[in-house]
């Protein structure tokens, strides 16, 4: 289960991070393309919660800075 995890959050770092090969993706891209994998690739039920943590964490953000 673990392993599961960090695939996920490994992906998803290497794809926002800035790279020499490659220029950072947006949140909503990642997650696109960890969309298209999931279930395949990655666990479709830690793509969801990464998706749905996000979510919140934006809506958090945008809350606290009205």
């Amino acid at each position: 289960m673990y392993g599961r995890i960090i695939a996920v959050a490994d992906a998803y770092a290497n794809m926002t991070s800035d790279r020499s090969f490659a220029p950072p993706k947006t949140d909503e891209q990642a997650m696109g393309e960890l969309g298209k994998q999931s279930g395949t690739r990655f666990d479709g039920m830690i793509v969801r919660l990464l998706s749905r943590l996000l979510k919140m964490e934006r809506t958090s953000t945008l809350g606290g800075a009205i």
